[in-house]
């Protein structure tokens, strides 16, 4: 359910929709012919408190968005059109038809299985619902999760604080507190 959006932003406007049944943003680019700069994510309350009236402060290219509601806000705003690029997740399309086919891959079982403790609950089959929400669904919704493709190729990198490098112990350092150690 992960989608790429593309769309365009408009001279001296700040605030734009989000694309239909979009979830979250995993990341948001603007493209200024051949540069692009991903924009920073900054909090609604954090960004009003330190930006009250960010069109005071001129236009130029955006780096920054504020995700509020059903609409993001770039900051600067835009002084001209810029492409801009979404990675985001977006909701399962609604089912309303006998024909229509679902968004989510390899969850077959798992609707089924939800539709049958619906089914159960309205007839009044109360130990045969609870018997497939608590024995059957939570296997099938487990196995569903296990389904899903994830970002295999994402690596956490640990990195220093830096500051002034200090050499390893040595000696029977705990022994003595000054064995080892440099004295300034």
């Amino acid at each position: 359910m992960r989608q790429t959006f593309e769309g365009e932003t408009v001279a001296e406007q700040a605030s734009y929709g989000f694309p239909a049944r979009m979830k979250d943003i995993y990341s948001a680019v603007v493209l200024d012919g051949a540069s692009s700069t991903k924009l920073t994510y900054v909090n609604a309350r954090d960004f009003d408190t330190t930006i009250p009236k960010p069109d005071t402060l001129g236009y130029n290219l955006p780096s920054y968005y504020v995700d509020y509601g059903i609409n993001f806000e770039l900051y600067q705003i835009p002084d001209a059109i810029y492409d801009l690029v979404l990675r985001a997740s977006q909701y399962p399309e609604d089912l309303s038809e006998d024909t229509d086919v679902s968004d989510l891959l390899r969850k077959d079982n798992l609707i089924v299985s939800m539709a049958t403790v619906f089914c159960l609950w309205t007839l009044r089959e109360v130990e045969d619902a609870a018997y497939w929400g608590t024995q059957i669904v939570p296997q099938l919704y487990q196995a569903s999760l296990a389904g899903d493709h994830s970002a295999e190729d994402w690596v956490p990198v640990a990195r220093g604080f830096g500051g002034p490098s200090v050499p390893p112990l040595s000696g029977e350092w705990w022994k003595s507190p000054f064995v080892g150690r440099r004295v300034w």
